[in-house]
């Protein structure tokens, strides 16, 4: 993109107004592997927006970063623009917008970005901890993008075991899973639309039935789908991986 990019590195601000990829910026700063935990944005759309991952995230290092570097960057591109945090998800082409907006008094340090969250008291520690956050417009979106995504590709695993004959069509007990993987599935994706608090629960249990199959492809599509309703961060970074690992074998 040839919108002004901005970096910073070892709590350094690194500002440039020229078309280069910010892999191969942030290489010709410092060579190592720590791209994707590096805080980047766009002075974009009249905004300035931060941002870090190949997913465009933010978390609490980027919204903080947003509060100590903001003034310094407006003062660097001259612009007294609203500063951001994420990029909301959206097709190619389209204009960029971002999340979550940083007030002007904490630009100034006047106090922490306020989350607001329900109180919920526990008598006792829960079982499974769900660190995605479903208030998040960009983590819900992702989530129901991959409920979709993982009833159509145990559609085609449960076409081609049929053909091949690994499923036994004699079963009933093979039908009353598969039924209920589909089932669990869909009411997963319904919830997750509705913002249900108990969508993440559901997915998880959707998974549970896809790994009952026990056929080796199943139970790599469970245990995957499993892990992404519990935090996406970890199958997003995995994907990062395997991203810098194919710009390597690229480049090479």
């Amino acid at each position: 993109m040839k919108d002004k990019k901005i970096m910073i590195i070892d709590d350094k601000l690194y500002y440039i107004d020229k078309d280069i990829e910010f892999i191969d910026w942030y290489k010709s700063i410092k060579n190592d592997d720590n791209f994707e935990n590096i805080v980047r944005g766009y002075v974009i759309n009249n905004k300035i927006i931060l941002f870090k991952g190949y997913n465009f995230s933010y978390d609490k290092e980027v919204i903080e970063v947003a509060k100590k570097f903001g003034l310094l960057i407006r003062k660097k591109i001259n612009q007294d623009l609203d500063i951001y945090v994420g990029i909301l998800p959206g097709v190619p082409g389209e204009k960029i917008e971002g999340i979550v907006k940083i007030g002007e008094d904490e630009l100034k340090g006047k106090r922490e970005v306020k989350v607001i969250k329900k109180n919920i008291n526990y008598d006792t520690k829960p079982l499974l901890v769900l660190k995605n956050d479903i208030n998040n417009d960009f983590i819900l979106y992702k989530l129901i993008k991959m409920t979709i995504i993982t009833i159509f590709i145990n559609f085609i695993i449960k076409i081609i075991l049929f053909s091949t004959n690994i499923i036994n069509i004699n079963s009933s007990s093979e039908y009353f899973i598969i039924w209920l993987q589909f089932i669990f599935l869909g009411i997963t994706a319904y919830l997750y639309i509705k913002r249900n608090k108990y969508a993440f629960i559901l997915g998880v249990v959707a998974g549970i039935f896809i790994i009952f199959s026990f056929h080796l492809l199943d139970i790599i599509l469970g245990i995957i789908y499993i892990i992404y309703n519990i935090d996406i961060n970890i199958i997003s970074k995995m994907f990062d991986i395997v991203y810098m690992i194919k710009n390597k074998l690229i480049k090479r």
